[in-house]
Parts: structure tokens; sequence; C-alpha cells
């Protein structure tokens, strides 16, 4: 092939790129304006959602129709699904009708039809154009002189028509809707009309839907919520009579719980007392003045990302009354996850249950929260973060009893005197096919532990991880290393494995991988995640760990931080291998000690060595960086000077240094032959220095 024509290939394949990001960016428009639309369409209005069906051979002869009458919300009026008598030969059910399906005379459907036509305000369907031409064609309705117009922009007519693409478009429409269009999608005309019927009532809220969704896998764990709640005096709404907050992540519960009376804006001491009495359940309610709460709250939302409340717009307006500044935080309406946020509560709960609004008793009601005395603001901030953490960790909740299921059969199922081997396997950071090193504990479940060993791979021996993970190779806190052939750990580890009933590790999917690459079998080990207890398994102490918290599983470190168990020398095998067996030790037994475990002081110091190395090697990383920054600063400058020197004569170079020696052209043949050595040294490639 010619560069031509590789050239010109090349660009219609870009352009055609262009013409996909283009279409893209055109039906999310169409989307989102027909959501707005829908969403303004008002509860009592009905639709009909369209769908026809022709024959395989003939696309002009319709077999069958389906179509069923509907409100935006409520129960469906009407629904239909018949094969035209006289074309019965030629639809695709032959002999066979579906359920719910007659065979009528066409007569007797166009008449049905074109007066159901008549009572609805909306008409949808898929490739709705070609079904109106074929109404038009069967004189059953003509759109062109009808009252119905095509639906693209936000505006919300009297009567509309819907292409039903524009709203189920897979790049724009929600996950958990593309998944109920799965459900009933079986190539079934009667089953594409209900489809709309589902979709319709809840197709303006897709925007929270997917709100909700990013906030579950986009916002870090580590990130900082304040729940704020405040209320109002009957009086004056504008003066603040109680104030409650609390401080939470996605996956902690609250660090801070606060509860305030305004000092000021108490009327008599019998309304403090009955103040007081509303009970705060979760702390200690103080009174004091507004410019006292105004200044603890300041100093609070320091270190927050997100603000969450159940009245926004109120509890913004009282916030800048006491000049809280919250104009950093932007209301969270669209899926750009912000780096400070204002999270609307009521938003939240569109996203899940389909309505506009909900009280807060009647959200923590769907929610499952047990709640007391919400006349307290302090006490609403704490069902609020409840009620949030509920939604946003609904998706997995599923998984989480699964796994707590597992822990307890493991405690209850599994004989203390079976074996569990815990395996952790290290490969160069820069080649992963390269394994440098394996440790491995085997242990039973009571604590006793039978063997540990830290291999390290003789033939990788000089590959040492520094920039993505630390370098411990050299540090295994709990016995001495040994260098092995990749053959003689593999026959040693085999052995191991095929007396041991169950393999245990942190993430361990990817260790299994190198073991199949190290040809050891583990086919005979069945992964656990449920009530069933195989004789050879495989657990994962993420999982653990999910069903123990009833959050998602973290890696090793976050693993040992929560459970409190000292650490140090991370990323060694042996030592990850270790302080997985302790995780899962904590987890199953529950015990406030574990085998092998370190001493606070000893973690401390191995800690303070750590920092000491961190810093020696970012110290070395950064002199080596200066000097080679330095030496190609030097080869520039001397390729400059080199050029202009050629530039005008190559042969006339009155003085270079180069490698610190000097070459003076006193006459013409030692300028020569000067000439020659630094022509010698630019083709070797050599460092050059001037």
């Amino acid at each position: 092939m010619s560069t031509e024509t590789k050239e010109k290939t090349e660009e219609k394949n870009i352009n055609k790129d262009d013409e996909k990001n283009i279409n893209k960016g055109e039906e999310r428009i169409i989307f989102m304006n027909l959501c707005n639309a829908i969403k303004n369409i008002s509860d009592n209005k009905l639709f009909l959602s369209l769908s026809i069906g022709t024959s395989k051979e003939d696309q002009k002869c319709i077999t069958e129709f389906s179509w069923c009458i509907f409100p935006k919300k409520g129960p469906m009026k009407k629904k239909k699904h018949v094969i035209i008598q006289e074309n019965l030969k030629f639809s695709r059910f032959g002999d066979t009708l579906p359920d719910n399906a007659e065979v009528q005379e066409l007569n007797n459907i166009k008449h049905e039809l074109h007066k159901d036509i008549e009572e609805v305000n909306y008409i949808v369907g898929y490739k709705i154009n070609d079904s109106l031409d074929l109404l038009a064609s069967l004189d059953i309705f003509d759109v062109s002189n009808s009252k119905f117009v095509l639906m693209k922009d936000d505006k919300t007519p009297e009567y509309g028509i819907i292409e039903s693409y524009d709203i189920n478009n897979s790049h724009v429409l929600d996950k958990n809707l593309r998944k109920l269009i799965q459900n009933n999608n079986n190539n079934n005309s009667g089953n594409d009309a209900l489809i709309m019927a589902k979709l319709i009532p809840i197709i303006g809220h897709n925007i929270m839907i997917k709100l909700v969704n990013t906030i579950r896998s986009s916002v870090s764990d580590k990130k900082l919520f304040l729940c704020i709640d405040i209320k109002p005096c009957e009086q004056n709404k504008d003066n603040i009579k109680e104030i409650g907050w609390c401080v939470f992540s996605k996956i902690d519960s609250a660090t801070k719980n606060k509860h305030f009376i305004v000092k000021e804006n108490i009327v008599n001491d019998n309304e403090s007392h009955n103040l007081e009495e509303n009970k705060f359940h979760f702390g200690e309610t103080r009174i004091l003045e507004i410019n006292e709460i105004s200044e603890e709250l300041k100093k609070d939302l320091e270190d927050i990302n997100y603000i969450l409340s159940h009245r926004v717009e109120e509890d913004i307006h009282h916030l800048n009354k006491i000049n809280i500044d919250v104009s950093k935080y932007d209301i969270m309406k669209d899926l750009k996850i912000r780096e400070y946020c204002i999270i609307d509560l009521n938003n939240i709960y569109t996203g899940v249950y389909y309505i506009d609004t909900l009280s807060l008793d009647e959200g923590l009601k769907r929610t499952k929260i047990k709640y007391d005395n919400l006349n307290n603001p302090g006490n609403n901030v704490n069902y609020i973060m409840k009620s949030f953490k509920y939604i946003i960790n609904q998706e997995n909740s599923e998984k989480y009893d699964e796994y707590m299921e597992l822990i307890k059969n493991i405690r209850e199922k599994i004989s203390n005197e079976l074996l569990f081997l815990c395996l952790d396997i290290e490969a160069f950071e820069y080649n992963q096919e390269k394994l440098t090193e394996f440790g491995w504990c085997i242990f039973k479940k009571d604590g006793t532990i039978k063997k540990t060993i830290h291999a390290l791979v003789k033939e990788n021996l000089r590959l040492r991880n520094r920039k993505h993970v630390p370098d411990n190779k050299d540090h295994y806190l709990f016995g001495k290393s040994v260098i092995q052939n990749i053959k003689d750990i593999e026959n040693e580890l085999k052995q191991d494995i095929e007396n041991v009933n169950y393999l245990v590790g942190q993430g361990i999917g990817s260790d299994l991988r190198y073991l199949n690459k190290i040809k050891v079998n583990t086919s005979k080990f069945e992964k656990m995640k449920n009530s069933k207890i195989p004789e050879f398994g495989v657990i994962d102490t993420m999982d653990l760990y999910s069903g123990y918290y009833r959050t998602r599983g973290v890696g090793l470190e976050k693993s040992l931080i929560k459970l409190e168990l000292p650490y140090g020398r991370l990323h060694n095998a042996a030592n990850d291998a270790i302080f997985t067996m302790q995780v899962f030790m904590k987890i199953i037994n529950e015990s406030k000690t574990v085998p092998l475990q370190l001493s606070l002081q000893r973690a401390e110091e191995i800690k303070k060595e750590e920092e000491i190395n961190k810093d020696e090697m970012n110290y070395v990383s950064k002199t080596k960086r200066n000097r080679n920054n330095f030496q190609r600063y030097q080869r520039k400058q001397y390729n400059n000077k080199r050029n202009r020197n050629f530039k005008n004569d190559p042969l006339d170079i009155p003085q270079q240094k180069i490698n610190g020696r000097h070459y003076k052209s006193k006459d013409t043949n030692k300028s020569n032959s000067n000439s020659q050595i630094i022509r010698q040294k630019n083709n070797r490639g050599g460092n050059r220095k001037i």
C-alpha cells in the first residue's frame, strides 16, 4: 500500500471517529432535553407506547400490533397485543401464539387503535416515524394532519411524539435503567411497548439515578462529610433556634456529634428547660451564643469536602445569616464530582425511589432506619447520615450478607485441625513476568503456626522495586530469608499446597495467576463466597473485611490499621503473608492478640527506620536526577556550540574541551586531526563537556 492511500484511509478513519463523537454529543443533548421535557409533563397525562411487527420477507406486510396506555404516574390503563388474522401465516409465531396475544381482523384493530390514539397526549415508540408511516398507509392515523409534534428539545407540548431510542440510548441511560430494558426485552413487540411504560415515569430522574451511582463509585472513602440541620424560630424564621451537625466518611461512623441551642433566641427559662428535655441521643446538648456556635462550625468545616442536608436551600440561607461562607461548595446536581460539594438528600431519594421529594420520616421508613424524636436537629443529622450511607452502600448489601455468612461458616463449620496456607508473591514492578519473592505460612484456625518461609528467587535477585512500591526484600521481620532457584521454590510450594485444605490471601487472585505461571496447579481449590464450605477452598481476606465491616474491601495496610494490628515493612512477601494471616485470625476469632503479633514499640521502631530509609532514597534519587539534568544541560550546550562552529567552518575549531582534555589548533594539520577526534567522539555518542 502506498503512503498516499495509507494517509487517505487514516483520514477516513479519523473522520468516522469524529462523526461518532459528534453523534454521541447530539444524542446526549437530545436525551437531556427530553428528560427535562418529560419531567415537566403533568402526572395525569396519558402516554401510548406503540410497537408494530412486520413480516421478515416483506417489511410493509404488518403482522402484529402492540400498544399500552399509561399515565406518567399511576397504574397502567390498558395493554394490547394483537396478531392480524389476515396475515397470520406471515407472522413469526406460526401456530404458537405468545402469552396475552390475541388474533383479530385488521378492521377491528384499526378502529380500536384509532380511538385510543385520540384519547392520549403522547405517543412513544422505536423508529416511531416508520410506525407512523405504516399507520398512515392503513388510514389509522395521519400525523401530518394531527395535533401531535415530534419532541426533540426541552419544551413540553400538549400533544407530543417521542422516539424511544432518544430516551433509552445506551450511551447516556443509567446502568440500572438499562438492566430494566434488557430484562424485559425478549424480541416481542408486546414487551417493547411495556418497556416504555416502565421507563417513561422514571426517565426524568435519570440524572439523579446516575448521581447516586457516581457518589458510590467516585467519591473516595477518605473524604469527609458534614451533615447539618438547622431549626429556625417559630416567630422569626430568619433566627436560628437550634443547630446540629455530625462529621463522617462513607465507610466510618460519625467522629463528631454536636447539638447546640442558641442562647439569644431562648424566650424564657421554661423554653430552655423544654429544649433540653427534647433529648439529644448522640451526645450532650450545649447552650451557646450564636457567635460561639458559628466559630466552632467554621473550624469543623475546614477539613470537610461534602456538606449533606435534607433542606439544602433553607440551611444555606441560615448559614449565610451567621456569616458561614459556603461559596466554595457547589450544589451537586450533575455527574461531576468536585472537590467541594453540597449534597441534597432529596436528590439521593429521587435517584433511588424515583420520587421528587420525601419528608425525612418517609425517607427513614424507606431506608429502614429506626428513629426517634425528629424535632431535635442533633438527632436529625445522625438519621440523615444513616439514611444516606444505607443508600450509598445498598448496591453491595447482598454481597456483604454473603461475606458475613462466609465468616460465620468458617467459624462454625471448618475444623480446628485443618490446615490453611497464607500466600504472597512479589513481582518486579517493570516486568510482572519476573517473580522476585515468595512468602507463605501454614497455620491452623486455633492459631497454631506450622511453618513460615521467605524465599528469594536466585535468578532475579538483582531486580529491586523502588518506584511504585518500597524495596523491603531484605527486611523479613519473622526469621531468616533463603535464596533459592525458582524450581526449588516451586517444588517446595507444590508440596505444601498439597498438604493444606485452604489457601488464604489478600486480593489472592493475582497470587493464583502467578502460581499458574510457574505451573503450580490450584484447580482443586474453589473460591469461597457464601455458605458453601468446600473441602478445598480459596479465601480472600478482602471478602472477610467486607463482611466484617459491611463495606468495600481495602488493601492490606488499611485492613491492619482498621483492625488495630501493628505492622511494618510491607511489600516483603513473607511479611505480607504473615500480616494477612493475622487479619484472617483477627476477623475469624475476634481475639485481642494474634499469632506472631508485633509489639507496639517494635512497630514504632520499624516505622522510624522506614522513614529514614525513605528520606535517604529521596535524597539519592534527587541527587541522581540533578546530576543527570546537569549532564543533559552540558551536552546541549556543547552540541549548540559545535553546530555553530561547524556551520562556519567544520575544520576551524580554535579550542575544544572533551572529557577534561584540551585540543588546541596551532596549524592546519593539528586542526584537522583535532576536528577528526571531535567527530569520532560524536560518532561514539559519549558524554561531552565544554
